[in-house]
């Protein structure tokens, strides 16, 4: 018996439309495409959750790279180094809880063990 559909008829198997959007990018215009946003607020807040969701992996990266530069030379024992470190770690987190990618609470937690990390090579030291 024959069926009539364009997937058993197809002699090529069909690739499946998530394989071919790998990067974070093309996943969030995947989102797009399969949400069923009506009104164009709806369309215009999922635009904005887009770009804004970028814009924190960015912010939450750099902060990923300040604090591994912190806890390097941390490991390092190397004082000086890590309370230039510490500085910018501390700034990075102030700015980073400022923007509301991160809470206020969690970024004074942050803060208070990177200065712990800091006394505890200082008094070893």
């Amino acid at each position: 018996m024959l069926c009539c559909s364009p997937c058993v008829s197809s002699k090529e198997p069909r690739a499946s439309a998530r394989a071919d959007f790998q990067t974070e990018n093309d996943r969030s215009i995947l989102w797009r495409m399969l949400t069923v946003a009506h009104s164009l607020s709806s369309k215009k807040r999922i635009r904005q959750n887009a770009t804004r969701r970028a814009i924190n992996k960015i912010r939450s990266g750099f902060l990923k790279a300040q604090t591994r530069l912190f806890t390097d030379a941390v490991v390092a024992k190397d004082t000086a180094a890590a309370e230039a470190e510490f500085k910018k770690l501390t700034k990075q987190i102030d700015q980073t809880c400022a923007k509301g990618v991160m809470h206020k609470n969690q970024g004074a937690r942050r803060k208070s063990r990177m200065q712990q990390r800091l006394n505890a090579i200082n008094s070893a030291g």
